[in-house]
């Protein structure tokens, strides 16, 4: 074991202290103090993690252990640039390097690919191998409290709690007290307690000037957040600091919402743009957008901001926004049902006061509306858990061509040409637009097999880097590139008689073509590093969304691996041209919601999703599904209202055959006219708009710079100069019952133009 790893284990001293202690001594350790350097800089973290690629590939390293640790800073570089796949195959193929690393090792590796891909169990996760691995070396006991610092920074260090007080009991060692009272310093103040304990306080600053710590961890942040809820931050200092600027943006934003000043913040936002990667540890400001986009009554726009947002950062504190969204969509019984559900959240995480300031924030909820949401929760302690989702058990277990959902002519063609070529064993091509179910049918073809029970192996061939690609495929032998310390089988010999599924194979590279193309003329492989061919069993099928044959004219993909792929092809016909089969797709995805469209959606919407086109096929139609039944569960039956895609769908259906031709004529003058309309509605002059906003005032006679925003769809800058120029012509006039801004409106003074 080299010395590194042994310090790595056995002390607490810092990581960049290590790999500058020993990098003299060692490549990869080197390469590792490069690539730690490059994580910290914006700058160099491109450059950094293909310098690790190609290191990867070409240096040899004996130590397996030295090895893992190159592999979990890449890792951590991989999700830093948001190349999940690559992390995928970097994690995988770090496991091979090393079955059994050191606990502490696998746990900076493995805690970053469960927050990604398996976020409902990393708090579980990091709680079992803190359990089993606490006592196994110093280091672990900074780990844990590293974690409780990103949990504290959502305001969830209650999830911890017993932990806290049976692990950290006795005195902890070095600077790790420090960092245990920072976490309850982190927790109080995201949980929105604005009295602190002063000795607390006192000594995370005192300490931290002493011992220079936790350049990482937001101190700044953290005290001007604190200095944001308690009304001391003053934002005219703000520009003088030496923080981020897109942190001073998110204060001044804030800041301006909690004192009830919308305009200026809004003024702030379309002045500067809000990065969607934030440099921020606290949750408060990945939704500083949202908050204001909600006080500003868009509603929709922050639908969408929410869904984005909780594909990664998920939070109880999410139910908030929810019930700020259906009180402005007038839905009162939604709104009632998350609050309920985020004030037993708030009791649990003591989070009272995070709630008393995010209501003082939100600009458009009135008093008479947070009566009746704090009259609701009178029953919380009776109240019963809503079940959302069914037993998946009532779902039948399906196979082959079972799993292919429809009966049009186009589907009972496709689930016969499955059968009929189900056990030849010949390369297939399977093409048809995105979201159309290729992978459905590459696993159909092989479950209708004498081969089922062999593997089936899929491998998206655009989403893998080449040298991480033809390792994939072919495997390695050992020594063939860093960390191939024991040879490792690809999936073309791992699928044995079953098949390997090369999914968007019109992505790969020109060199991944000619090595695909020599193993399917001569039914062989060769792994990486080794001279010596072996031959393979499985069967191949690939599929694409591209026109290959264009590809081939266009000498971007080769016409003799096109030909060797293509020896059978099966297209999927596409959602639109099969729309008979939409219904029996929704009903198989509600299963899991026990409903049916039959029982649970209304006629309207039932027929605008079938004049609807749904250009993301089935999987758009599965996607669209799934958010109507969890944006509205503790709803039994929809209506077109409930679903935002095809509320504002125009079906297209034009005049055609002679019998309509009368009709023509007479909504010529009509049609022209709605045209006229159309350009007036679409086109951004300022003179259609001046003569949009003249006729919304005509239709109501008074109106709010918010509604005129939401009217003209412009920004409320825009708005203000359209509304001066009403003023100038005494088309309006401002009317102020009180001095603050929100009760402002215009109202209309003349008729005419």
């Amino acid at each position: 074991m080299h010395p590194y790893i042994k310090d790595f284990i056995n002390t607490n001293t810092p990581i960049n202290k290590l790999l500058q202690q020993y990098c003299d001594s060692n490549q990869t350790i080197e390469q590792m103090r490069q690539m730690q350097m490059g994580l910290n800089d914006s700058k160099l973290i491109e450059t950094t993690y293909l310098e690790a690629e190609k290191y990867a590939e070409t240096n040899m390293e004996s130590d397996p252990f030295l090895l893992y640790a190159f592999y979990a800073i890449w890792v951590s570089i991989a999700e830093s640039l948001g190349r999940y796949d690559d992390l995928k195959v970097i994690y995988e193929r770090s496991k091979n390097v090393c079955a059994k690393p050191p606990s502490v090792i696998e746990f900076t590796c493995a805690q970053l690919y469960y927050a990604l891909f398996k976020p409902d169990q990393v708090r579980e996760y990091t709680k079992n191998i803190i359990n089993h691995h606490y006592d196994t070396c110093p280091r672990f006991e900074f780990f844990f409290l590293r974690a409780i610092i990103s949990f504290s920074a959502m305001g969830e260090m209650k999830y911890f709690e017993d932990m806290v007080k049976r692990l950290l009991a006795n005195k902890l060692s070095g600077n790790n007290q420090w960092y245990l009272e920072y976490s309850y310093y982190v927790n109080d103040i995201c949980t929105g307690k604005l009295i602190l304990p002063d000795d607390r306080t006192d000594y995370i600053e005192r300490e931290n000037k002493k011992l220079n710590l936790l350049s990482d961890y937001g101190l700044d942040e953290i005290k001007l957040l604190k200095d944001l809820f308690t009304g001391k931050l003053n934002i005219d200092e703000l520009d003088s600091f030496s923080i981020h600027e897109q942190l001073k943006v998110h204060l001044k934003i804030n800041n301006y919402l909690i004192n009830n000043k919308l305009e200026e913040a809004i003024i702030v936002y379309e002045k500067n743009k809000l990065s969607p990667d934030n440099p921020f540890i606290t949750s408060f400001f990945n939704v500083t957008e949202l908050r204001l986009k909600l006080s500003n009554g868009e509603y929709k726009s922050a639908r969408n901001i929410l869904l984005n947002i909780e594909i990664h950062h998920k939070n109880y504190f999410g139910d908030f926004y929810r019930v700020r969204i259906f009180l402005l969509e007038g839905d009162m019984a939604k709104a009632i049902f998350f609050f309920k559900k985020l004030y037993k959240n708030c009791l649990y995480y003591d989070s009272l006061g995070l709630l008393d300031l995010e209501l003082n924030a939100s600009l458009e909820i009135g008093a008479k509306q947070i009566r009746i949401l704090m009259s609701s929760i009178k029953d919380l302690s009776t109240e019963k858990e809503e079940i959302i989702f069914a037993s998946d058990e009532k779902a039948e277990v399906k196979m082959g061509v079972d799993k292919i959902i429809g009966e049009s002519q186009s589907i009972k063609a496709l689930r016969s040409q499955i059968k009929s070529i189900a056990n030849i064993n010949m390369p297939i091509l399977i093409s048809g637009e995105t979201g159309v179910g290729k992978d459905l049918v590459a696993n159909a073809i092989h479950e209708e097999s004498t081969n089922s029970a062999q593997p089936f192996l899929p491998i998206n061939c655009g989403a893998i880097l080449d040298s991480l690609l033809l390792s994939e495929l072919y495997g390695h032998e050992k020594g063939a590139f860093t960390g191939a310390i024991k040879s490792k089988k690809g999936i073309f010999e791992m699928a044995k008689k079953g098949v390997v599924f090369l999914d968007e194979i019109g992505e790969i590279s020109a060199s991944i073509q000619v090595a695909l193309l020599r193993s399917l003329e001569s039914s062989r492989i060769r792994p990486v590093g080794s001279a010596r061919d072996k031959p393979y069993l499985c069967r191949i099928i690939s599929a694409t969304n591209k026109s290959l044959e264009e590809m081939v004219q266009e000498k971007t993909f080769r016409e003799d691996l096109f030909y060797r792929i293509r020896l059978i092809e099966i297209k999927v016909p596409s959602l639109r041209s099969r729309s008979d089969d939409i219904i029996p797709l929704i009903n198989h995805f509600l299963l899991k919601y026990d409903k049916t469209v039959e029982n649970n959606f209304n006629d309207e919407l039932t027929s605008k999703i079938l004049k609807y086109n749904w250009p993301g096929n089935i999987r758009q139609l599965k996607s669209e599904v799934e958010k109507l039944c969890l944006l509205n569960h503790d709803k039994e039956y929809f209506t077109l209202k409930d679903c935002e895609l095809l509320q504002n769908y125009v079906e297209h259906d034009p005049f055609e055959g002679s019998e309509k031709n009368e009709i023509k004529k007479e909504t010529n003058k009509n049609s022209f006219d709605q045209k006229i309309e159309e350009v007036i509605v679409n086109s951004n002059f300022s003179k259609n708009r001046i003569t949009r906003l003249k006729k919304a005032f005509k239709k109501c006679p008074k109106l709010s710079r918010r509604d005129v925003v939401s009217l003209l769809e412009v920004s409320s800058s825009t708005a203000d100069k359209d509304l001066k120029i009403l003023l100038k012509r005494h088309f309006i006039e401002k009317v102020m019952p009180t001095a603050a801004r929100r009760t402002h409106y215009y109202q209309l003074i003349e008729i005419g133009s």
